[in-house]
């Protein structure tokens, strides 16, 4: 984000509406992220609660993996304030903010 001549952080704004409907409300997935990393590939991670960016020996580990998730499951290990919910998640799916998912 500091790739400007001058050094100068890059801004941007954006919306999306989003609407995850499962089929069966009991076998739907784990939501997903916008994520800035500093690769492409994330090596090891998995899919399920972990959804494709970390696993259970690399979550909380100094990464730099940036990443908005979009949950549609509560995940007790992860704190997760319920099963509808925006946060924010640095190295670690233990989001450091998050809100109830809406649409306004």
């Amino acid at each position: 984000f500091k790739d400007s001549p001058n050094g100068n952080v890059s801004s941007f704004s954006t919306t999306f509406v989003f609407a995850f409907i499962p089929q069966l409300r009991m076998l739907s997935g784990f939501g997903m992220a916008f994520v800035v990393a500093p690769k492409a590939s994330l090596p090891y991670a998995t899919a399920s609660q972990y959804i494709g960016l970390f696993n259970v020996t690399n979550n909380g580990s100094d990464t730099n993996v940036f990443a908005i998730e979009l949950d549609t499951v509560s995940n007790f290990e992860f704190s997760d304030m319920d099963d509808d919910h925006v946060g924010i998640d640095i190295n670690n799916l233990i989001s450091i903010n998050s809100s109830r998912a809406g649409y306004w």
